[in-house]
């Protein structure tokens, strides 16, 4: 469940077991609320999900996802962005796009990760 001790969530990740009994992760689909809420709770996510032995790729996804959620902070600010703040908005989803497309290949690139990676974003942003 995503949530803190004190505040507990009631949404779980949705999951199955496939046909060799292994248990994986279905299809998401969230609200913008409980979207956030499991950014910044990813590491925990990210830590139950992938394999025990696959440090490497655990570490990958915190670093990407980690860059992308500094972005999206960035974002959230509700106010217009500096030069600087706007640069640094590219940077972090640079960094997000190279390592998620290094780890995911073409399956990772959907409309909205290639809308943040070719500087669409930015654009509208200025």
């Amino acid at each position: 469940m995503v949530g803190t001790v004190t505040l507990p969530s009631h949404w779980r990740l949705k999951h199955s077991k496939n046909a060799e009994g292994q248990i994986q992760i279905d299809p998401l689909q969230a609200r913008n609320q409980t979207a956030r809420k499991m950014i910044q709770s990813i590491e925990i996510i990210v830590e139950d999900a992938v394999t025990k032995g696959d440090h490497a790729f655990k570490a990958n996804i915190i670093s990407a996802v980690g860059a992308y959620r500094e972005a999206m902070n960035l974002l959230t600010m509700h106010q217009s962005l500096t030069e600087d703040e706007k640069s640094l908005f590219q940077d972090l989803i640079d960094d997000f796009y190279l390592q998620w497309i290094e780890l995911l290949g073409e399956e990772g690139i959907t409309n909205y990760i290639h809308l943040l990676g070719s500087g669409h974003m930015l654009y509208f942003l200025e």
